[in-house]
């Protein structure tokens, strides 16, 4: 009778237990090649203020493999309810230990670029084998949708899509405020890799308010299990947020406002020109002589275009230093080319030439004495360094600019650079730190690189010379631009057409300054005048053609002359789903 009982009791002992799809037999230890999960054991409480109360148990078993310490857990701290729109979930740790509630060594770490928390379980000087168990308590706010007029919602990834390893069995037991019971509530239980619509999981209300889902199959890496259940409305209060995250985004317009306050300073004490204030009157000559490059770089604060590179190069053609001559183009889908002679082979002993000129003519030939515009191409910029550094020391050791203002302007930009660098790299962190501010961020962060950037570019400062040297070069223009007014100054000087020519071409000017020479001259020596320093298609001169002979020349050798390799690349582009979710993995 004895034997009897005691075999109906492990009958049904037996019975019950193989009823619980918890409980599976583990793995051979010769087909383990990496951890898995035996059971994955999770109770989650929904608490009336959102929040989420979850525990989990997990069983995880790494078989008799080596260097093995733990696992870790890792978890979002937002979700993407809309393209537009994501909403941060806080979460808070309470406890991980294994199932007696011993401690567990764990280490923590935050992503602020895709903002995510991980757990790092286990000892790094201690290994493991076998199974082992691994209890993790945290909190979770800011969990249920309220979006909808007609329900609110629970829509949670109840595992997690981004586990590494195998997950033999997962058993989620949901438990809801009173209120809340399964009449009240249409569940809907999604499985499979995210985004996925599978159906490998049941579930089974255990009493009015607690509902159990339990897989039906091992979820492989990059499974998830979501539920999503509607609840009656005006039972679960929305998650109040705190000031920082509700108004923390405006905080990120002070960036741009600091930034023009620290930069417009700097400016104001190293960089601001003297005021001249005065009117401008005619100058009939160019100020101190000021060749054309360094008079683009004087009105340009600093800044040289590759326009005055060519003003620069008619320059030399008119003082006699160097001969342009045109190729016309060859066939029909030919180009026209011009080719420049070196006149004067000991430039670089020159003392009437700038150095900027002696840099330029060294750029151009080296060691040849004649050299086609379109060789130059790839080429000559590497020379443009070299140039721009000639102009703006020349500028400075002839008391135009302040000295520090240079070196102003070249920390000013590391710095800019320095800045955007750091504010990529802060992004996750400040969006950490106030949610949902991701637009705020991004356009301030812009704004305010963009503001050391155009400081940097007006950092170089005008001493009282370089202002005042501004104002007659202004003057200089004016008299270029009102010729005809003052025919008396005109012919008291030689050659004035040509020596003003590459000024012209500074100020863009060069269509007016023809005509107004025109006016001044006459017909009559227009119609004998061809420059000696240029040998093409202008048998005889025509002030409209002259003009686009000139402007064709400025503009071929510009973009020629600003040209550099090109380098090529390549670029790319990236339901199971829900709130929480995560993964892990074993290490």
């Amino acid at each position: 009778m004895n034997k009897l009982i005691t075999s109906l009791v492990l009958g049904v002992c037996a019975l019950s237990f193989s009823a619980l799809p918890g409980l599976a037999d583990a793995r051979d230890t010769a087909d383990i090649t990496d951890w898995y999960i035996k059971e994955f054991d999770s109770e989650i409480i929904v608490n009336k203020d959102s929040s989420l109360t979850i525990t989990e148990n997990i069983v995880a078993d790494c078989g008799n493999l080596p260097e093995k310490h733990g696992i870790y857990r890792i978890l979002p701290t937002f979700y993407q309810e809309t393209a537009t729109k994501r909403v941060h979930t806080p979460i808070k740790l309470i406890s991980i230990t294994d199932f007696n509630d011993h401690p567990l060594k764990y280490k923590t770490s935050n992503n602020y670029f895709n903002n995510t928390v991980t757990w790092k379980i286990g000892d790094p000087d201690i290994t493991v084998t076998g199974i082992n168990s691994y209890k993790i308590k945290y909190e979770v706010q800011n969990t249920i949708r309220f979006g909808n007029p007609a329900f609110d919602e629970f829509y949670w990834n109840l595992v997690g899509n981004f586990w590494q390893i195998e997950i033999d069995n997962a058993r989620i037991t949901i438990r809801f405020p009173k209120e809340i019971t399964q009449s009240d509530s249409q569940p809907n239980i999604y499985t499979g890799q995210f985004g996925e619509k599978n159906n490998d999981a049941d579930y089974s209300w255990l009493d009015d308010n607690t509902l159990q889902i339990n897989s039906t199959k091992t979820l492989s890496s990059g499974d998830g299990l979501t539920a999503s259940l509607t609840l009656p409305k005006n039972i679960i209060t929305p998650y109040q947020p705190t000031w920082l995250e509700q108004n923390g985004k405006y905080l990120w317009l002070l960036l741009p406002l600091a930034t023009f306050i620290l930069c417009f300073r700097l400016w104001s004490k190293h960089g601001r020109d003297p005021k001249s204030g005065r009117t401008i009157i005619p100058e009939y000559d160019i100020p101190s002589n000021l060749p054309p490059m360094e008079t683009s770089a004087l009105l340009g604060n600093g800044s040289l275009k590759t326009s005055a590179i060519s003003a620069g190069i008619i320059g030399l053609a008119v003082r006699g230093v160097i001969n342009i001559q045109e190729i016309p183009k060859q066939g029909i889908f030919g180009k026209a080319d011009h080719s420049l002679s070196l006149l004067v082979p000991d430039y670089l002993s020159r003392t009437d030439l700038a150095k900027s000129e002696r840099q330029l003519l060294s750029a151009l030939f080296g060691a040849n004495t004649e050299v086609k515009i379109s060789s130059l191409k790839n080429k000559f910029y590497t020379s443009l360094p070299d140039i721009k550094k000639a102009v703006r020391s020349h500028l400075v050791k002839n008391s135009y600019f302040a000295e520090k203002g240079f070196s102003l302007q070249v920390t000013l930009a590391i710095a800019g650079f320095v800045f955007a660098v750091v504010l990529a790299m802060l992004s996750g962190f400040a969006l950490a730190v106030i949610p949902n501010s991701i637009t705020y961020y991004i356009v301030s962060s812009v704004v305010a690189v963009t503001i050391v950037f155009v400081f940097a570019a007006i950092m170089i400062q005008q001493t009282e010379k370089g202002a005042e040297t501004v104002w007659q070069i202004k003057g200089f223009r004016l008299y270029m631009e009102t010729a005809e007014r003052y025919r008396e100054q005109f012919n008291e000087k030689e050659n004035i057409f040509e020596k003003f020519l590459p000024y012209a071409m500074v100020f863009g000017i060069v269509g007016l300054w023809v005509e107004k020479m025109k006016q001044i001259y006459g017909e009559e020596y227009f119609n004998h005048y061809h420059p000696v320093w240029y040998a093409g298609s202008l048998a005889n001169f025509d002030a409209s053609s002259f003009t686009d002979t000139l402007d064709n020349l400025s503009s071929t050798m510009s973009s020629t002359m600003s040209s550099s390799p090109s380098s090529s690349g390549s670029g790319g582009g990236g339901s199971s789903g829900g709130g929480g979710g995560g993964g892990g993995g074993g290490w």
